[in-house]
């Protein structure tokens, strides 16, 4: 998904010979990432670990399984862990309507209960180390199961997600022959080297702002490879396919305000009635992908559809799904469907998106994270 994308507008920068940091609000650092705490209003679930042996991350160490969930739009999913606290993600889709989702951001790691345990923060997902080689995911607790049989493993692998083009918004900067950007999910800042697509993107750039050295937000996909030996550190970023400029100069002005697409909406109330999320069940959610392609999850079951969006007017239909029956009452379910075919409009205040009918809120909802 955008990720193509299940992705986020975010930041690279670029200079010269001064390196200017543009930082994310409440940017996490490498230094910081190991001691922050995981949101309380994420579950844990006890994972079927006998024995802990650490995972050392001194290296790129990576980490490839399926996820075992009938009603949850994941089906594998692939992790790449860097000694600098960042991670690269991967999660391709049950549904083979829904694009595959990449995200970069920090992990922490921390010790629960005896065990050691990996977070990706910006993400649902947490895992348990059962050994170097082996994760459990244990969070969020709508992709485990009471079944030991039948857990979500992740097992060592040599595909490593940074040799492959992820998707990316990030801030550009470029100035005196030289291009630095600044990725916003894991303010990762790199050199950006002067192949594939660097020249098609050097020239919108130029076309674009008054003055070199400018930073502006923009769109690409990208891979990191290593240079050895070159001055300035040993990876840079490649731009294997450029594909947009805006006029946001920061991540800061990217991240204020998500936008309706490619953005991971949770609902939180119908006609004005709050919905809560029962313990231990996945929340009523909406994601407005690319290609006028949208899904979630309702409640009980997983839905898809198409979407049409034209400023602020927004109308959803072809509506389908899973057709499993749930034992809790579906009327949330019944409604947030039946809403979903009758707006036309919707506006967004912050972090919090309405829909709307004929000008008037028929539901709310929250951005969680982006993709």
């Amino acid at each position: 998904m955008q990720l193509n994308r299940f992705w986020m507008w975010c930041g690279v920068i670029l200079s010269g010979t001064v390196l200017i940091a543009c930082e994310p609000a409440n940017k996490v650092t490498p230094e910081s990432a190991s001691s922050l705490m995981v949101p309380q209003d994420k579950a844990v679930v006890t994972a079927p670990v006998a024995m802990m042996q650490p995972l050392v991350v001194d290296r790129y160490v990576s980490f490839y399984g399926e996820i075992h969930c009938d009603v949850c739009i994941e089906k594998t999913m692939t992790v790449t862990l860097r000694p600098d606290y960042r991670y690269l993600l991967k999660v391709e889709s049950a549904d083979p309507s829904v694009e595959t989702a990449f995200q970069l951001g920090y992990w922490q790691q921390m010790m629960e209960s005896g065990r050691q345990t990996i977070k990706l923060l910006a993400t649902p997902y947490q895992f348990a180390v059962s050994s170097s080689h082996q994760l459990h995911l244990i969070a969020p607790a709508s992709l485990t199961s009471d079944d030991p049989q039948n857990h979500s493993v992740l097992a060592q692998s040599n595909e490593h997600l940074h040799s492959k083009p992820l998707p990316i918004f990030a801030v550009y900067r470029y100035m005196a022959d030289a291009a630095m950007m600044l990725e916003c999910g894991s303010a990762l800042r790199l050199p950006v080297l002067q192949q594939g697509d660097s020249l098609a993107l050097e020239q919108a750039y130029l076309a674009a702002v008054e003055t070199p050295g400018q930073p502006l937000v923009v769109a690409l996909q990208a891979s990191i490879v290593a240079t050895p030996g070159e001055e300035g550190g040993d990876e840079r970023w490649l731009v294997e396919s450029f594909e947009a400029i805006s006029a946001l100069n920061s991540c800061e002005a990217k991240l204020a305000e998500p936008g309706v697409s490619h953005t991971y909406w949770k609902l939180l109330s119908i006609d004005g009635q709050q919905i809560l999320t029962p313990e231990n069940r996945r929340e009523i959610h909406l994601v407005l992908g690319a290609d006028g392609r949208a899904h979630g999850f309702a409640g009980c079951n997983r839905f898809f559809a198409q979407y049409e969006l034209s400023g602020e007017q927004l109308q959803i239909d072809a509506i389908g799904g899973t057709k499993m029956a749930c034992p809790d009452d579906m009327a949330a379910e019944k409604a947030f469907l039946a809403a979903l075919g009758v707006i036309d409009s919707f506006k967004i205040e912050g972090q919090k998106l309405t829909l709307l009918q004929n000008g008037s809120p028929l539901m709310q909802l929250e951005a969680v994270y982006l993709y």
